[in-house]
């Protein structure tokens, strides 16, 4: 199972990524299951056909809107990361943050309008799970 966590500058709804993983995935409604906070995910599967788990909470800071997806007996292997989260980030109108795979817990990627960022994040709110970004690094290198 794959899983990937992005928080958007805008607070977005349920409606509007069922429509983006319709588009972008190519996935049914009824592949796709989204729920308001990781307690409200169920112990067991509600069908066979989920190919798409997500939570998605309002966390408040600088990216309220907290998505994370976690990708089951799906082709994941054929997800290009940082391809489909500059789609997925275009498709929604919001700048986003995802982590960079570093060791360092306080920089992310950014993504403004396409363009990829590194970025630090503030520390300060870290425990609260808030992200602020202190200062653009420069553009992102992989």
């Amino acid at each position: 199972m794959l899983f990937e966590t992005l928080v958007f500058r805008k607070i977005l709804d349920s409606s509007q990524f069922f429509k983006a993983f319709e588009k972008l995935l190519d996935l049914k409604f009824n592949e796709i299951a989204i729920f308001p906070g990781l307690e409200y995910l169920p112990d067991n599967p509600l069908s066979s056909s989920i190919k798409l788990w997500c939570t998605l909470e309002n966390i408040g800071g600088d990216f309220p809107c907290c998505l994370t997806m976690y990708f089951v007996d799906f082709q994941e292997d054929k997800i290009d990361r940082v391809a489909f989260s500059i789609s997925l980030s275009s498709f929604l109108s919001s700048d986003c943050l995802i982590s960079d795979d570093k060791s360092d817990y306080f920089t992310m990627i950014l993504i403004k309008d396409g363009e990829l960022l590194s970025v630090e994040v503030s520390d300060e709110e870290w425990g609260e799970n808030r992200y602020r970004v202190n200062r653009i690094l420069g553009a992102y290198k992989s």
